[in-house]
């Protein structure tokens, strides 16, 4: 799979570069990008960047091979605490790598908070 390339249109000279890849790619998270850029994963002009780029125009812009196409939109509501489905529930004690008297180690999903908060 090839990267994505993408040349910076005039319109969106000056634009930072989180918000103009938010923009694109609207399923994407602020923090998906964030994390992206912070392992060399999003270029600009072949080299690394950080999210609060400027952007000039005719800049090249290099994504991930398949950015954009399998991001899982976790909707997030701060009234609401996090739950776990029924089908979750009864898929927990398959998590467990290891669990002694003191420790337990999940192989958690993806998404799923490890401790609360917002």
């Amino acid at each position: 799979m090839a990267a994505t390339l993408i040349t910076i249109p005039k319109e969106n000279g000056g634009q930072r570069l989180d918000k103009f890849i938010l923009d694109e790619f609207p399923k994407s998270s602020f923090g998906l990008v964030q994390k992206l850029c912070r392992k060399g994963q999003v270029r600009v002009n072949g080299g690394r960047v950080k999210g609060s780029r400027r952007l000039a125009v005719g800049d090249v812009l290099r994504l991930p091979p398949r950015f954009g196409e399998e991001e899982v939109e976790i909707k997030k509501d701060r009234d609401q605490p996090f739950t776990l489905t029924d089908k979750d529930r009864k898929q927990v004690p398959n998590w467990i790598i290891y669990e002694d008297g003191e420790i337990v180690v999940l192989n958690k999903p993806a998404g799923l908070p490890s401790q609360a908060g917002t």
